[in-house]
């Protein structure tokens, strides 16, 4: 069954997700600006997916990107163990299909990724945790405009998540940088993805990705036309999220739906690629500073309202999930940056 798209509301996954039209957000009108992000919230209180189009990403620019991913993870391969994360003490670079980390559930995941997060300076005073999640990237030598590629669609994906974060409070009735205030230097995490065909059948273990809730704030994904992403409906049914031209597909993760109190849905969803071919996607993950907390916002919460979550240290949960869910070099092992 397929989640089709709806113009204009924000309809539970049973009926459908929401496409929401942000291009407000950069403007001035004030009236606009609500609607888009009373719409933007309605969609993540019922469905925690929607699609967003006026984002003002150009298409020639999301095409560039998929054909950057398709390069790279092509038939000429000999790049990929150069830029290996087991090379990586900050869970950069190539990921294979299957690797793992110290979670033994996950070798059933089909699908190839490369990592790519913020490079900040590191010090004799930054602490283990902190050293680990900010380190070098790995670039191949052999794609010599990758890397600044990557670099331009990281500012795109910075800026359309700003436009998301104002959207997101605005819906809520917040000043518009209740949650900008956790992004001064955040760890969001840019990776490319690769699904092959699958021919195992569900019951084998075997998916492009297992059933998951993002544990960040939330996720903004470029995918392309072969299709393969499934949200699971509130009756627990696995609704496909079909590629719409020139629209991202938006999902709330675990620290937002912290942050609004459960207001905002962090959905379960899961890729299979029963299409025959090649599937490329996309994500950015917004994760939050190292230093930030996500709790409920005090201004959420009705006077006779109790916070439903316990305070959640950001930097040390995704040093762990981290560690849990991937390999990587022995801590003090130099990543050795390649290219320019």
């Amino acid at each position: 069954m397929n989640a089709r798209a709806r113009e204009t509301g924000a309809d539970a996954p049973t009926d459908g997700l929401p496409v929401v039209d942000i291009a407000p957000m950069r403007g001035d009108d004030p009236g606009a600006r609500a609607d888009s992000g009373r719409a933007v919230a309605e969609a993540c209180a019922t469905a925690g997916f929607l699609y967003v189009v006026g984002h003002g990403v150009p298409r020639a620019e999301m095409d560039g990107i998929l054909d950057q991913a398709r390069r790279l993870f092509g038939p000429d391969r000999d790049r990929l163990p150069g830029v290996s994360i087991e090379r990586s003490p900050h869970w950069r670079g190539w990921l294979p299909a299957r690797a793992r980390g110290r979670d033994a559930a996950l070798k059933g995941n089909n699908q190839e990724a490369f990592q790519i997060q913020r490079e900040e300076p590191g010090g004799e005073d930054v602490d283990a945790m902190r050293a680990a999640l900010h380190g070098p990237n790995l670039w191949p030598e052999d794609m010599p405009d990758f890397r600044a590629a990557m670099t331009g669609w990281w500012a795109r994906m910075e800026a359309l998540s700003r436009d998301l974060l104002r959207a997101f409070a605005i819906g809520l009735g917040l000043p518009e940088d209740a949650f900008l205030r956790h992004y001064d230097h955040p760890l969001a995490q840019l990776r490319l993805l690769h699904y092959p065909p699958q021919s195992e059948p569900e019951d084998s273990g075997i998916l492009g990705i297992r059933p998951h809730t993002d544990t960040g704030a939330f996720t903004i994904l470029l995918q392309d036309s072969v299709g393969g992403l499934q949200v699971e409906s509130l009756d627990g049914e696995w609704l496909d999220v079909e590629p719409i031209a020139d629209a991202f597909v938006i999902n709330i993760g675990d620290m937002m739906r912290i942050w609004t109190n459960g207001r905002f849905r962090s959905t379960r969803h899961r890729v299979i690629n029963r299409s025959g071919a090649e599937r490329y996607s996309v994500p950015f993950f917004v994760n939050p500073d190292f230093d930030a907390v996500a709790e409920p916002e005090p201004a959420l919460l009705a006077a006779d309202e109790a916070p439903a979550f316990e305070p959640l240290p950001v930097g040390p949960f995704i040093y762990e999930r981290f560690s849990n869910v991937w390999p990587r070099a022995e801590p003090g092992t130099a990543a050795t940056p390649s290219g320019d």
